[in-house]
């Protein structure tokens, strides 16, 4: 142990005194550390010794930064804002194309956001995450904000960026921001374990999600992480938007962990899993050997090396230092975009396999169960209610009262089990051949054939039809038939001396004569009718409504057609680097 806190205090002296030469030569401002003696040697904050490194670093190279593994061209760029367009109900891979466009805009760095929320309510107040990761111990004037660090309210959510102290959080509406001086905030004053050679770091501010709504919270996010003390507690529960922008999982609590230090590798360096890094780290160690040393000084030294290294907080500092890069931000940004296209692309043929299905075996079963309904229930129904609530004797009690009467048996009678069928037919098969659940799809009218039929015949045909016949039938049964035989027979009992037996006998015939004459046009017309009427209905049922069904799942194929090819050439096109 003593050899190893040797050999520490001398690399970091030595990083002091090659950054006092380096800031002298550059003719910068000299910001003093904080040096303490840890077992006979002096040793400084590990932020500002690192960050006179980095001043070192960059003088001492002239030459303009190398370009990106992944620099991005107009063409993905213009692929990556058309599939916003396109899809736009895609919230989560959009989510992911605005944030990867913005890493690509500008050359300056500009600030991250790396939000870390927790599975439970109970975790924000046991978990020492935070403390951990931000705390400098070492460094001058550190207990103070460490102190209200410890404080901090864990049901609202907790900003933290890089910035002088000011003794005081500022409350915002739905969150406080904490300036601290807090080294892997900084890209200029962040550790040398935690840079990347040929990487251009960024600033980093770390959000903390407490509370509800979390969602929007998190969306100014560039990944979160997911903290719990359970690793049989994954992310798959999440919400859809936590769970896909969720990067890192850790598993915090004081079983087995394994140890890390400033040489130890990077354990995510060489994996290519996106959606699976899971991290066990001990934050209550860590936490435990931070406050022995702001209590109890150099004389805690050891326990606070010690604690640092075997709570792994070294690996946790690494996976923020590795992803608090522009390439690395992007990297992932654009493969999490890949992986999500990829995951909701839909197949020209399964979509071919799936017309031909539904225009095989779902539109003639529909077509017979229509023509069923109309041979079994709608014709011999209506052929009963007109011989038995139509008569055409019952024409002289209800005269006017037909057409009304007529309109609310077709109303309740006419097919309404096909035209819901209808209905729900179009709805299915539509929906059936919607596979791209994200795109904007324009909104159609609903056009069911059978029911506009139907509107037809109780709002024009019975009463441009039917009704006429009503009163053209009993007037000429009256004024051929009926009145001039009784006008007759009353002439011939008073002129041409019939017996009142024979002249009522002869009104009598009058009358019968007109009935019989207003039975045989009724019943004509309404045979007539009604077969024409039939006849309509089933040219409906084998035409139209097929015809506008095979209408619009053919716009619908055609339109999916259009969409699975435009995805995947855009997936094709952000795939080339």
């Amino acid at each position: 142990m003593k050899t190893r806190l040797l050999r520490s205090a001398k690399r970091m002296q030595t990083r002091l005194l090659i950054g006092k030469i380096a800031h002298s030569s550059r003719g910068s401002t000299w910001f003093s550390p904080r040096v303490i003696k840890i077992g006979g040697r002096e040793i400084a904050s590990r932020g500002y010794a690192t960050t006179i490194t980095r001043e070192l670093e960059v003088n001492a190279s002239n030459t303009p930064p190398s370009k990106t593994n992944h620099e991005t061209s107009q063409t993905k760029l213009a692929c990556l804002k058309q599939y916003k367009e396109t899809f736009p109900n895609d919230q989560v891979t959009n989510s992911h194309i605005e944030k990867y466009i913005s890493l690509c805009k500008g050359s300056d760095p500009s600030d991250i956001e790396i939000g870390i929320f927790y599975d439970e309510a109970y975790q924000t107040k046991t978990s020492r995450l935070v403390e951990s990761a931000l705390a400098d111990p070492l460094s001058e004037h550190n207990a103070g904000w460490f102190k209200e660090l410890e404080s901090r309210d864990r049901h609202t959510v907790n900003l933290f960026s890089f910035g002088d102290y000011s003794n005081k959080a500022t409350n915002h509406s739905s969150y406080k921001s904490y300036k601290i001086p807090s080294p892997i905030l900084s890209e200029i004053y962040r550790p040398a374990f935690m840079k990347h050679d040929g990487h251009e770091a960024v600033n980093m501010t770390l959000k903390e999600l407490n509370g509800h709504d979390l969602e929007s919270h998190a969306s100014s996010c560039q990944f979160l992480i997911y903290v719990t003390d359970d690793i049989s507690k994954g992310t798959q529960l999440l919400p859809k938007f936590l769970k896909d922008n969720t990067m890192l999982t850790v598993v915090d609590n004081e079983d087995y962990t394994p140890s890390s230090s400033e040489n130890s590798d990077d354990a995510f360096s060489q994996t290519k899993d996106i959606e699976n890094r899971i991290m066990k780290v001990n934050s209550y160690l860590s936490y435990f050997g931070i406050k022995k040393l702001l209590d109890q000084g150099t004389s805690a030294g050891s326990v606070y090396f010690d604690s640092l290294q075997n709570s792994n907080i070294y690996s946790f500092w690494k996976f923020l230092g590795r992803f608090s890069t522009k390439d690395s931000l992007k990297e992932w940004q654009l493969k999490k975009i890949i992986t999500n296209i990829s995951n909701s692309q839909s197949y020209e043929t399964n979509i071919d396999e799936l017309y031909k299905s539904i225009t095989s075996t779902t539109l003639p079963s529909f077509s017979n169960s229509m023509h069923s309904e109309l041979q079994n229930t709608f014709i011999p129904n209506t052929n009963h209610f007109f011989s038995h609530k139509l008569q055409w004797w019952k024409l002289y009690l209800k005269n006017d009262n037909v057409e009304y009467e007529l309109k609310d048996y077709f109303s309740e009678s006419f097919m309404n089990s096909s035209i819901e069928n209808y209905n729900f037919i179009r709805g299915r098969t539509l929906s059936e051949i919607r596979k791209e659940k994200y795109a904007e799809y324009p909104s159609d009218k609903l056009y069911n054939p059978l029911q506009e039929l139907k509107n037809r015949v109780i709002n024009q045909k019975i009463g441009n039809e039917i009704q006429p016949v009503v009163y053209s039938a009993i007037i000429s049964a009256l004024v051929y038939y009926q009145l001039p035989i009784s006008v007759l027979s009353f002439l011939s009992y008073y002129y041409f001396e019939f017996s009142a037996n024979s002249a009522t006998a002869l009104a009598l015939l009058g009358w019968v004569v007109g009935f019989n004459h207003l039975s045989k046009v009724w019943e004509r017309f309404t045979h007539d009718w009604l077969r024409s009427l039939y006849e309509e209905v089933r040219l409906c049922l084998g035409k139209e409504c097929i015809d506008e069904l095979m209408k619009e799942l053919k716009g619908r194929f055609s339109l999916e057609q259009q969409l699975a090819l435009q995805k995947q050439q855009i997936l094709d096109a952000i795939k080339k680097q």
